[in-house]
């Protein structure tokens, strides 16, 4: 019996992938309530089948960042991760000057991957901080005239994660701030570094990225990296080699130190202190497999 004045009731499955996922209900008040019904049945299964790729999308979406933010809770949990570190040297003496802090997760997802999910989720500077300290603690044991950089991104810097990692460490370390999110608020950015006081800045892959030369104006780093794109084959690329002299005058001119990026041959590194020579003594500095792979400390 139809109770509340309706004179007919129906019922339409909605699917999504051949899968039921819901119930579509149907009422009416008119006088042939179930002829009705009946007549329209054919534009009542298309409007199931319309909400089945709406709402199934959005439960599908839905299951899968729930998946995903369990999986990057149990990875912080259970710290299924672990810091590397891969030295910076003077390119003129080969004397090592400081480590950068990397982290390798167990399972082999790439870092700059897993952090992307991380921060899809809203877990992405918690995830940062926690690598970042694990980082700070493996790297005790590291003498105290190198110094150590964490990478950090935008976020991270906002929200106040990378400052509570920082506090109260004194040893000389360098935030990196990393390139994958486009820095939208430059004076937010500039007042939260100023606000953290005890770190040098770091651009990381100028050349690459979000890392634009208009980025580097705004944020006025002590290091400017130079990215991989660059210096690859630099011995043999005039191209780069410009760029980079470019580079090296304006480092000159601001009081910059460069970090040249994946230094893979000794023919590189020649050509990288040749370009150096106007930045005084020490030249600029360098990063790659030519002088060591990220590595944990043993």
């Amino acid at each position: 019996m139809v109770r509340g004045g309706f004179t007919a009731i129906g019922n339409v499955p909605i699917r999504w992938e051949g899968q039921l996922v819901g119930i579509l209900a149907l009422a009416t008040k008119c006088e042939e309530g179930p002829e009705s019904m009946s007549a329209r049945l054919p534009v009542f299964e298309e409007l199931g089948s319309y909400a089945g790729a709406l709402f199934g999308a959005e439960a599908d979406v839905f299951s899968k960042k729930e998946s995903l933010r369990s999986n990057i809770q149990n990875i912080m949990k259970n710290r299924r991760f672990h810091p590397v570190f891969q030295p910076f040297v003077e390119l003129e003496s080969g004397t090592v000057v400081g480590y950068e802090a990397l982290t390798r997760f167990d399972d082999g997802e790439p870092p700059d991957q897993r952090f992307m999910q991380a921060h899809s989720i809203g877990l992405g500077s918690e995830l940062e901080a926690l690598c970042a300290q694990t980082a700070l603690d493996a790297a005790q044991e590291l003498g105290t005239d190198l110094w150590l950089s964490l990478n950090f991104s935008p976020a991270a810097l906002l929200d106040g994660h990378a400052a509570k990692v920082v506090d109260g460490v004194t040893r000389r370390l360098v935030i990196e701030v990393t390139e994958h999110a486009q820095i939208k608020n430059y004076t937010a950015i500039r007042r939260a570094l100023s606000e953290i006081g005890n770190c040098q800045l770091a651009v990381d892959d100028a050349g690459a990225g979000y890392t634009s030369l208009s980025h580097i104006l705004e944020l006025q780093p002590d290091f400017v990296k130079l990215d991989i794109s660059l210096v690859r084959d630099i011995d043999t690329n005039p191209a780069r080699q410009a760029m980079i002299a470019g580079m090296c005058h304006f480092a000159s001119q601001s009081g910059t130190t460069l970090i040249a990026e994946g230094i893979e041959t000794e023919a590189e590194a020649a050509m990288l202190r040749q370009l150096g020579v106007p930045l005084g003594e020490a030249g600029m500095l360098g990063q790659g497999y030519l002088f060591g792979k990220p590595s944990m400390f043993t």
